[in-house]
């Protein structure tokens, strides 16, 4: 099934759509639509978007596997159900969706780099010591909630080694368990955040070597700057008449740490920037999703309106406590089907009113509808017109409405828990979405923190060279400081800048190259199903893999 949203941004009176898609279906209003001479489809929308649904059975971008292993042995989602050892969850993503590129005279396929976000909800009844790789958990006492993140095909697109760089394509979970459950897991496969970059910048090899030369020697800087600033506190603990040459030093350090934690504080910031498409998609498609819901309730005469936020009590206030219109669905829906009911069994229209007092009563009395019939047949058969006299006492209306209700709310008891579990399982991945992008916000205000304090040295110790004398006491605690930084800077350098650099060596051009063909072949790919010449798209896909129950 594939959903599409046409945005109407200019509130045309019709637009047209072009898409591979049967069975298309309005799932979120009552706009229609007419094929044109050019076999397009125009949708009637006066003013409003258009949210449809329909089927294909064209081949997915991106597959996804899922395997399991205990204690170390591959095994199947149904031979590890209700077992318990040690378990692991792994995530296999394989990008099928190229273009051809022409690369240093060379034809090569290029992959739309799909950014794929794999969301779980782990019972901690079931699941203890959990770890994830290419991924975070989160833990509210209850539930683990763990979300994976990979890239397949972006490694193969910058022809990377994964000895200078490893581009996650797969997520793993591992961990303790006892009586191995799962429930649905959800993945977003989504291009949009490469269709944001902008690389008219970057233009030439020269231009971003001379950039990555400038990042080189400025950690070098940094590296030194920090070493020496714990060499010259650690000979002030001793030789306090070095205090002087110490502080120059701390002085020196302190610029580079200044500038250090700007760049570290900008590029927080660009992450920060993405937040907004990532939690916007991944509301776009709750809200399809909710639309579908709402859509299946109607098709069945039953009146719901759905949000993120309300979704779980409108659905369960259908079988506690249903408004005016609700009931009156309801009852009528019901009464149409025991109607058929007592048509089958051959009973005459005549006896149907006191047929439905009569069940009414038994029900009340603690009989089982079986019985229940099975009792009114009898009496039909004795004396009919003592069932048709049941049919005019006091309040009858009032009697049969009431059984039509609780009828109805029997029946629609498991489409009501069915479409609740289902919102629920999107609902933690999407909550998972809105943790990530909180946290990756939380990162970059604590940034922005450290950056003001590193301003704050480097305030401080042009005072330091003033009063030097009188902050002898203190400089042990500098010390220790100083030698964390310097270890931090020195991590930093050897896992992050150096193979960033690294990276540059040998044929940065064709680097450059890669970089600009991946994000020209993002945004080249607007649709799944199809899409008008001319009109602008993005495409989002949601893969949902069965629950493993335990016996």
């Amino acid at each position: 099934i594939v959903s599409d949203w046409i945005k109407n941004s200019l509130n045309e009176k019709s637009l047209k759509d072009k898409t591979d898609l049967s069975d298309v279906k309005n799932v979120k209003g009552d706009e229609s639509y007419v094929m044109d001479s050019d076999n397009m489809r125009v949708w009637n929308a006066d003013g409003a978007d258009i949210y449809y649904q329909g089927t294909i059975s064209k081949e997915l971008p991106v597959d996804l596997k899922v395997s399991y292993k205990l204690d170390g042995k591959a095994v199947s989602a149904e031979e590890i159900a209700g077992k318990s050892g040690k378990a692991t969850i792994r995530f296999d993503y394989t990008n099928k969706q190229y273009s051809e590129v022409n690369i240093g005279g060379k034809t090569e396929k290029f992959y739309v780099p799909f950014a794929m976000l794999t969301g779980l909800m782990l019972d901690n009844d079931v699941f203890s010591n959990v770890s994830v790789t290419n991924g975070k958990i989160i833990n509210d006492g209850d539930h683990t909630i763990v979300a994976g993140f990979a890239l397949p095909g972006l490694q193969q697109n910058l022809n990377l080694s994964k000895d200078k760089l490893e581009i996650p394509d797969y997520v793993e979970i591992t961990a303790d368990v006892k009586n191995f459950a799962l429930t649905t897991t959800l993945t977003l496969a989504a291009n949009s955040l490469f269709n944001e970059i902008d690389t008219s910048k970057l233009n030439s090899a020269d231009d971003l070597q001379a950039q990555l030369n400038e990042l080189t020697s400025g950690m070098t800087k940094l590296i030194n700057g920090s070493s020496e600033l714990y060499g010259g506190l650690t000979t002030l603990l001793s030789k306090s008449k070095e205090l002087v040459a110490g502080i120059d030093k701390l002085a020196a350090g302190s610029d580079e740490i200044l500038g250090g934690t700007a760049a570290l504080n900008a590029g927080l910031n660009t992450l920060v920037s993405k937040n907004g498409d990532l939690t916007a998609g991944a509301k776009q498609v709750f809200d399809t999703l909710l639309g579908t819901v709402t859509s299946e309730f109607s098709n069945n005469g039953i009146t719901v309106s759905l949000t993120v936020e309300n979704y779980k009590s409108e659905l369960n206030s259908l079988l506690t406590d249903p408004d005016d219109t609700q009931k009156a669905e309801l009852t009528a829906i019901a009464n149409t089907a025991l109607e058929a009911k007592l048509e089958a069994k051959g009973i005459p229209q005549p006896l149907y009113k006191g047929v439905k007092v009569l069940l009414a009563q038994k029900l009340n009395a603690g009989k089982t509808q079986d019985e229940a019939m099975a009792e009114i047949g009898q009496l039909i058969a004795a004396a009919p017109a003592g069932v048709i006299a049941a049919g005019s006492v006091q309040g009858a209306d009032e009697i049969i409405n009431a059984l039509c209700l609780n009828l109805a709310k029997q029946t629609l008891k498991p489409s009501v828990e069915s479409a609740i579990k289902s919102l629920d399982s999107y609902n933690t991945f999407y909550q998972g979405v809105l943790a990530y992008t909180a946290g990756v916000k939380d990162a970059a205000d604590g940034s922005a923190k450290v950056n003001a304090g590193a301003k704050q040295l480097k305030d401080g110790t042009a005072e330091l060279k003033n009063g030097a004398a009188q902050l002898v006491p203190g400089v042990e605690q500098l010390s220790d400081g100083s030698k964390q930084l310097a270890d931090g800077i020195k991590e930093l350098n050897d896992k992050g800048i150096s193979k960033l650099t690294g990276l540059a060596g040998d044929d940065l051009q064709n680097l450059v190259d890669r970089v600009k063909a991946t994000v020209e072949v993002s945004k080249n790919y607007k649709s799944f199903a199809g899409i008008a010449d001319g009109a602008d798209g993005s495409v989002k896909f949601i893969y949902k893999t069965d629950e493993v129950k335990a016996e």
